[in-house]
């Protein structure tokens, strides 16, 4: 890209930027961190699968949308907040039987929610 081409890009991110409003804003950061910045130590796999959910002495269904060793994304979001324990029960890629797990609400937004196990499934198998 040139560097004319270059100033357009930025202006007009600027411009579109300035229009979001505060949440809009912290939710671009997040998608942009986690798009192009992030570094995983376990690769996600996509993986469409039900699940159950426990948190704070309530219960609801939803379904997993990615997966690695070290967490999963949790699709719908609940009225749940970040850093609240959660316990989910699932069928792993790849697996007969249903496991039940534990971990930890790292993120939340419209999309769902980013749960971190509390400890890393070591056996768990790409789908």
């Amino acid at each position: 890209m040139s560097n004319e081409s270059d100033n357009t890009t930025d202006r007009l991110l600027t411009e579109q930027i300035s229009k979001l409003t505060e949440d809009q804003k912290k939710t671009l950061l997040k998608i942009i961190e986690s798009t192009f910045f992030e570094s995983r130590q376990f690769d996600r796999k996509k993986y469409l699968a039900n699940v159950d959910y426990h948190w704070a002495g309530r219960s609801a269904s939803g379904y997993i949308q990615n997966i690695s060793a070290s967490g999963l994304h949790l699709k719908p979001s609940e009225a749940y907040e970040k850093g609240q324990k959660v316990t989910l029960t699932f069928q792993p890629p790849g697996k007969e039987h249903y496991v039940t797990v534990t971990g930890t609400i790292s993120w939340r937004n419209q999309w769902g929610a980013g749960i971190k196990f509390a400890e890393i499934m070591k056996d768990l198998k790409a789908p």
